[in-house]
């Protein structure tokens, strides 16, 4: 119930600590850098493998 007002309330939060607007908050662009850490390779690779494995499993069950 509560995850509803979760975003809303955090993006109040942000808005208020950092004096930022909305639309100041829309442009902000954050995207996931995959290749920040060096056992990141390996964590995707480990995902994918348990991901191919899960879904044999479900195929053959």
């Amino acid at each position: 119930m509560f995850h509803h007002l979760a975003a809303p309330i955090a993006a109040t939060i942000v808005s208020v600590a950092t004096g930022l607007q909305d639309s100041d908050l829309s442009n902000l662009k954050v995207s996931p850098n995959f290749s920040f850490f060096p056992f990141m390779d390996l964590v995707s690779n480990m995902v994918g493998g348990l991901w191919a494995l899960s879904l044999y499993i479900a195929v053959g069950a």
